[in-house]
């Protein structure tokens, strides 16, 4: 099964969204494979102290961001069976760890894919919330946030694991090639193919995420575009 993990949230004020997939492999015993991944990411809080469970995407990406990050849901759906879904709202937040003067919400730190196949071009992210302490001139970033986002790249390429009650989930990281069509008003437009397997023959598995060394830009976070 394919799924995508959407995280939502803020920075500075402006509408935050990424969105990640994953191949499933295994069955669960007892839980939703939403769930699994949700899990194995790092997104539903330890109990009773309700802390992010360290060395897991979300706390690598909780990371690198500033302060005034907040991230308000995390979200898991199966793309093709719409009872598969798991929501984890943060009714307060889980806040970025960076306490330095945060930049402009459209500015993020860049990760991109190898390519595995030639049909399937390159991922990318922007990773916001970036601060100026970690930034050295013409957009250059230290050595310091670098070490930061290598760790959150390879924690995005591990092909994560869930065990449940003794019966194992795999989810591996995939980029999905979507198809082409026309809307009704002449335009071009992407979709996710009609059924499970064509889409597997338009994704990109074993896929390695990597932090480019200078910051980017998000137009759609500029102040007002909100998104």
């Amino acid at each position: 099964m394919l799924y995508e993990l959407t995280v939502r949230g803020t920075v500075s004020g402006e509408t935050y969204i990424n969105r990640y997939n994953y191949n499933s492999g295994g069955v669960g015993a007892a839980v939703t494979g939403s769930f699994a991944l949700a899990s194995a990411w790092g997104a539903v809080p330890e109990p009773i102290t309700g802390n992010i469970t360290p060395l897991t995407p979300f706390a690598w990406f909780l990371s690198i961001a500033s302060a005034q990050t907040r991230i308000m849901e995390i979200t898991v759906a199966a793309l093709y069976d719409p009872l598969d879904f798991y929501s984890v709202p943060y009714p307060v937040g889980k806040l970025g760890s960076q306490a330095g003067v945060p930049m402009s919400p459209f500015l993020v730190y860049p990760l991109q894919t190898n390519i595995v196949r030639t049909d399937v071009g390159r991922g990318s992210k922007g990773i916001g919330g970036c601060v100026e302490d970690l930034v050295e001139a013409n957009g250059v970033i230290q050595a310091s946030a670098m070490d930061f986002l290598a760790s959150l790249s390879a924690a995005l390429s591990d092909v994560l694991e869930y065990d449940d009650e003794g019966s194992g989930f795999t989810f591996t990281p995939a980029i999905l090639s979507k198809e082409e069509y026309t809307t009704p008003r002449g335009n071009r437009a992407y979709k996710k193919y009609e059924t499970l397997a064509e889409q597997l023959e338009h994704t990109a598995l074993g896929i390695t995420w990597q932090p480019k060394p200078e910051i980017s830009t998000r137009n759609s976070r500029k102040r007002g575009h909100g998104s």
